[in-house]
């Protein structure tokens, strides 16, 4: 018996994929979302055609990398375009910032779901001071005093 001509019945791609979708709700990290859309996409050309085991995993793997890349290009751009567009949002200091430690700003209205932000500077900032945002970098804004 020949592995490499057997063929993979469809539904275990479709199962095969909806636990690595369902671990990707656990990881976060998009990799196993292209693996496992790229399963379930084996499983149905599996459904319709006959297609050999190695021409499956071949399949498989291809798709996986198409997707992943995908992905990842999609939801950086994604991200991208949120966290640009609150750029030059005024708030102010509630607790001093200084370019090591620093510090806490607050902004009338959420910025990223939360009205309360951690924050850096170039330059000491100091408690009751407007200031806006010149970047977001991961859970940290970036603020210059406004009026600089």
């Amino acid at each position: 018996m020949d592995i490499l001509n057997l063929s993979l019945a469809w539904w275990v791609w479709g199962v095969a994929g909806l636990i690595l979708l369902f671990l990707e709700l656990l990881d976060g990290s998009l990799v196993l979302l292209g693996l496992g859309i790229a399963a379930i996409t084996v499983g149905v050309l599996e459904h319709f055609y006959d297609i050999k085991f190695v021409f499956q995993l071949l399949l498989w793997a291809s798709l996986s990398v198409l997707y992943v890349i995908f992905w990842k290009y999609y939801i950086q751009s994604k991200k991208d375009t949120i966290t640009n567009s609150y750029i030059g949002k005024e708030g102010i200091v509630i607790e001093d910032i200084d370019p090591i430690n620093g510090g806490k700003v607050e902004f009338i209205m959420p910025v990223i779901g939360s009205r309360f932000w951690n924050a850096i500077a170039d330059k000491p900032i100091k408690k009751g001071s407007k200031v806006k945002i010149v970047e977001v970098i991961q859970q940290v804004l970036k603020v210059e005093e406004v009026g600089e």
